[in-house]
């Protein structure tokens, strides 16, 4: 296949192989085996396939014959079978074809590294997620989002299509990074400094809004306007780190990291993980690190790290009005102290590092207005999932905009609860998640940084692209079964809850300091059933500290549960935890997608709801103890 933007066309070639990603398992090993399928239509393709079709471990290593190797193993092809190691190269494929949210979950670029790795050149999907979409802007693989009967006949005939297809929709700047191959042959040839800037009149603003607007030097703005912001904080963790410093050295040679006091590296995703690639990573992390004079938080097998990237960040450096961009998608947590955060793959951080700007195209905005009390047994993990269920985010709207969160229930509802929402914004899709600055948020800060001013309160008469009033007073303990965070559901509604091996405490999302309470308190004077092995991890060396300090880590372990030491752990598939093919998980983190915590099925839950079932041996509510 040729790709010809000078005639604003893509060409293909008669030997253009196409693979379609399909619901039906059967149809992709038919393609791996050498058949062309014809009469494919858009009901037919998978939704949902995440960037955990690259597996974690598989990110260890970044040469394009390894990663060429790699796509797609991650992806189940049912019953026991993934994807094979070297099928896409192997089946000479040009083309994927694939449903909608292609690329949800993690901001890993070497998911579409992969694949250009392997071959191929175009990626057609129904929709794309934001960080996916710009990872393959930044690296120059294209791709076009809505799969039409019309695309699909072109494609099954061999037909040109227009560049136009890619270029739709996009905003001037994401436009001309595609035309241009990437990311940094854009920036090479562009002046940031005299680019315009947006002249939007006055109008009311949300929170995050102020925010772009006061780092654009602008006075206001709307969606849809786009440029460059300055760049507060920067952060990055070890599997990230040594592909983001290999980009900057092979585009910028000899550059230098700007304000490096701004920029902060973590020891945490695989710290658990003893292989010789997991070591290679942190060692070469250290040594950029130290060359370049930044901030490390590292750690160890023994101790483990020092803290999950997100928590130390939002505990010691993340300000209220500041941008900070991380390698991440869950760096959207910081939003729980009216930050505005932006997750990105490895080449926009690298371009961040050199200028210490970002890209932005101003995205709408979601109001999640939270009233009431929660139920006894019910937590913020319960209300993030109801929120994921609801058909408006299952069939994408969230997709690329912010998730702000805001109601009575933040006015007493505990900091480490609120954290939740934000951080699990992502899972809906969402360009970030922001929580209106409430009292909870006030004193969390005035505790450490006595900062207050810059706290971005919504203008009340400010314009969402939906609205949503919750009242929490009805809700009970929800579940998502497992393969999506999207798919929750009330544990009442499960008819045959079912038996698990695996119960696992920690994360991000579910190792802060009220979800160890929450599971000491119904672990208390009752053992883990003998059937399920339950592990503990908290998000932070300080968390356990103040978790032993109240007796609780005492508690989980004479229940028969296994403390680990902080880190990510199992989340992502590093240690005890990760599940075998077969066995069922219960956990409280942040994404099931298949393979995201081992070859088995996980189901998410709030933590109590997992040490309940640790106690009971099936999925249960804790309320039924």
């Amino acid at each position: 296949m040729e790709i010809e933007t000078t005639r604003q066309q893509i060409d293909f070639k008669s030997e253009d192989r196409i693979l379609y990603l399909t619901k039906d398992p059967e149809l992709i090993i038919r393609q791996l085996n050498g058949e062309n399928l014809n009469n494919i239509r858009s009901s037919d393709l998978l939704d949902r396939i995440s960037t955990d079709a690259y597996p974690t471990r598989a990110c260890f290593r970044f040469e394009n014959a390894y990663m060429a190797s790699q796509a797609l193993t991650g992806l189940s092809l049912g019953k026991d079978r993934w994807f094979p190691e070297n099928g896409l190269k192997e089946g000479n494929f040009s083309i994927l074809v694939a449903g909608s949210s292609f690329g949800c979950g993690s901001s890993r670029e070497h998911f579409p590294l992969s694949l250009k790795a392997a071959g191929v050149e175009l990626i057609v999907a129904s929709s794309i997620e934001r960080i996916c979409i710009q990872n393959c802007q930044n690296i120059g693989l294209k791709y076009i989002e809505g799969v039409t009967p019309e695309i699909l006949r072109l494609l099954q005939t061999h037909q040109n299509l227009s560049i136009d297809l890619t270029l739709q929709n996009l905003d001037d700047i994401s436009a001309e990074i595609v035309l241009s191959g990437g990311l940094f042959n854009y920036l090479k040839n562009t002046d940031i400094q005299k680019m315009p800037k947006p002249k939007s009149k006055k109008r009311p603003m949300t929170g995050p809004e102020k925010i772009i607007a006061e780092h654009m030097n602008v006075e206001y703005v709307q969606p849809g306007d786009t440029g460059f912001i300055q760049v507060d904080k920067r952060y990055s963790y070890e599997i990230f780190t040594p592909l983001s410093e290999a980009v900057l050295k092979s585009e910028v040679p000899n550059s230098r990291i700007e304000d490096p006091n701004s920029v902060f590296l973590f020891y945490d995703h695989s710290v658990l993980d003893n292989s010789a690639d997991a070591y290679s990573l942190a060692r070469r992390m250290r040594e950029f690190a130290k060359r370049e004079n930044i901030k490390l938080y590292d750690g160890n097998q023994t101790q483990g790290t020092e803290g999950i990237c997100h928590t130390i960040m939002l505990d010691r450096h993340a300000l209220p009005g500041e941008i900070i961009l991380g390698t991440d998608s869950h760096t959207c947590t910081l939003g729980a102290v009216g930050a505005l955060p932006i997750g990105v793959g490895a080449t926009e951080w690298a371009a961040a590092l050199w200028k210490n700007m970002a890209r932005i195209s101003v995205p709408q905005s979601i109001l999640f207005k939270l009233e009431g009390k929660l139920p006894p047994g019910v937590m913020a993990k319960d209300v993030m999932l109801y929120i994921l269920s609801n058909p408006y985010i299952q069939e994408g709207q969230g997709i690329g905009k912010i998730f702000e969160f805001d109601g009575s229930l933040l006015e007493t509802l505990s900091f480490d609860e609120q954290v939740v929402f934000p951080n699990m914004a992502v899972e809906g899709g969402g360009f970030s998640g922001y929580i209106n600055p409430n009292r909870q948020t006030a004193n969390f800060l005035l505790k450490r940084h006595a900062l207050l001013d810059k706290l971005k309160l919504r203008d009340i008469d400010a314009e969402y692209a939906k609205e949503f009033l919750i009242d929490v007073s009805n809700l009970e303990p929800y579940v998502a079964l497992p393969g999506d965070p999207k798919n929750g559901l009330p544990i009442s509604k499960l008819t045959i809850p079912p038996k698990i091996e695996i119960a696992y405490i920690g994360s991000c999302t579910g190792g802060k300091l009220e979800d160890i309470l929450s599971a000491a308190h119904i672990l208390q004077n009752k053992q883990v059933n003998p059937n399920v092995r339950l592990y503990v991890q908290t998000s932070s060396r300080s968390v356990f500290e103040q978790a032993q300090a109240l007796g609780l880590i005492d508690i989980i372990s004479k229940s028969g549960g296994v403390i680990l030491p902080p880190g990510c752990g199992a989340c992502v598939n590093f240690g005890p935890g990760s599940s075998l093919a077969g066995e069922v998980t219960i956990s409280d983190t942040n994404r099931n997608f298949p393979g995201r915590m081992g070859k088995g099925e996980t189901y998410l839950a709030n933590p109590a709801v997992v040490a309940a079932s640790a106690i009971a041996g099936r999925i249960v509510s804790p309320i039924s103890l």
